[in-house]
């Protein structure tokens, strides 16, 4: 089963913690019918914008006060009866680059001979679905690719592509954080 099923995500203002402001984001100027309960219909919605247009625009349409108390932008969901703040946070334009599927694989393929870097890669991996299993198989085993030439490389990485949203999302992030950004 894949720890994503039937979460329902929300884009909220984050005021402290534990404290969000959810709002009517279909008001603002840059909403384009994306399914805002997704994660991602979320990204496809933030992704072309920065922090401050958004917020600029939902002060603008007297969504939030201007003197209210504001800190960042949240996404949450539901588990267990709790409410709990997605770690990897809100993807904002100057980050939407590493959500494209292409951009991680290359990444992947530029390291595919660092076995710390793979095994880490793997460990990131929580989904227990069909493709994140194949997924981690494929990296537990790329020297078998690797042998074969660079297109049986590319053939298995392309897997990738394959993996939930939200596990994708959440791998491609923490590889940014990790090593991509340094």
């Amino acid at each position: 089963m894949n720890i994503y099923d039937q979460k329902k995500y929300m884009l909220v203002i984050k005021r402290d913690n534990k404290d969000y402001l959810p709002l009517e984001w279909n008001k603002t100027k840059y909403y384009n019918g994306e399914n805002l309960n997704t994660l991602e219909g979320i990204d496809k919605f933030t992704s072309t914008l920065s922090a401050y247009e958004l917020i600029d625009d939902v002060i603008s349409k007297s969504l939030v006060s201007d003197s209210e108390k504001y800190r960042s932008f949240a996404i949450i969901f539901n588990e267990k009866g709790k409410t709990r703040e997605l770690k990897e946070g809100v993807v904002f334009a100057g980050l939407s680059d590493v959500l494209i599927p292409d951009n991680i694989i290359t990444f992947l393929t530029v390291n595919i001979d660092n076995k710390e870097f793979i095994n880490t890669v793997t460990t990131l991996i929580k989904g227990k679905d069909q493709h994140s299993e194949e997924f981690k198989y494929i990296l537990k085993n790329i020297d078998i690719f690797v042998k074969k030439g660079p297109k049986a490389v590319k053939v298995a990485l392309d897997k990738f592509k394959e993996l939930p949203y939200e596990e994708r999302r959440s791998l491609s992030i923490q590889l940014n954080n990790r090593y991509i950004e340094r």
